[in-house]
């Protein structure tokens, strides 16, 4: 009898093991980032509760070892396999978790990229502008000027820190 729940319960953590490596593995295309960290954040929590669950399936297994069950050698496999599963199962979640962070901070890094870019071609119409050549208004271009640089100025920090990023 301890036997056939030991298997039912293998069977149990195989089940919920084989569609919680179904989903590690689907292809995330058309989801964003954020919605996939967030599907991420309630795997880690799946994974947290059936922890417990793994680890009483141990207990019990080693329980029915140390009673020198009959089938304590097949038990012993069964279980080393449930274990190896479920490692290979959380070295999996940490891979992909990983993979979605360097996702979100790629993603990040091509809206900030795209930011500036639309700034600089802003700045460089204005830069190409000739009404500088008319001598009328000269003291208000010149402020406008002085307004230029120091936004340029400005920015300056923002561009390098985009670029240090960019290559890394």
């Amino acid at each position: 009898m301890e036997l056939q729940l030991f298997y039912r319960d293998c069977e149990q953590a195989d089940t919920w093991m084989s569609a919680r490596e179904a989903f590690l593995n689907q292809e995330d295309a058309g989801d964003n980032v954020e919605s996939l960290i967030k599907k991420h954040e309630d795997f880690d929590k799946a994974i947290a509760s059936q922890q417990e669950k793994i680890s009483g399936l141990e207990t019990f297994a080693n329980q029915l070892i140390n009673q020198d069950h009959y089938e304590k050698d097949a038990i012993a496999d069964k279980r080393n396999q449930i274990l190896q599963r479920w490692e290979r199962l959380k070295g999996a979640l940490i891979e992909k978790r990983s993979k979605l962070g360097e996702s979100q901070t790629l993603q990040q890094f091509s809206r900030d990229a795209d930011e500036i870019e639309n700034w600089i071609a802003e700045k460089f119409q204005i830069a190409q502008e000739e009404s500088y050549r008319d001598p009328t208004h000269i003291q208000q271009k010149h402020q406008k000027q002085q307004a230029f640089e120091a936004e340029l100025a400005a920015n300056a920090d923002r561009i390098a820190t985009l670029i240090t990023a960019g290559q890394n």
